[in-house]
């Protein structure tokens, strides 16, 4: 039983280190006068755009990211921040990248 629940804690770990880019947004959401911005953590430079999509997977907005000049957090080298604060109708929506390869939560 301990070697079988050991599989189960280290599976996410090495299926985490295969992928080179993650989207952190706030989880518990966004206040619709509140400055929106999720995160882009990189091992490699990003050089497209993001997307802001709804539910139903219509397109937002399109967010360019800001590279941010700060220390390194590893294994990341590359931080960005995704800005939306002019999306001001409630709902749920997620970030992902133009090919929707990556996605944030919704």
């Amino acid at each position: 039983m301990k070697k079988l629940f050991f599989y189960f804690l280290l599976f996410p770990l090495l299926q985490l280190e295969a992928q080179d880019t993650y989207i952190r947004i706030n989880l518990i959401g966004y206040g619709t006068d509140q400055p929106k911005k999720a995160l882009v953590l990189s091992k490699v430079p990003v050089m497209n755009s993001f997307g802001l999509y709804d539910v139903q997977g219509n397109l937002v907005k399109t967010i360019k990211p800001v590279q941010l000049e700060k220390e390194n957090w590893p294994p990341f080298q590359y931080y960005y921040e995704c800005s939306f604060d002019d999306v001001r109708k409630p709902g749920s929506y997620y970030i992902a990248s133009d090919d929707l390869a990556l996605q944030s939560q919704q």
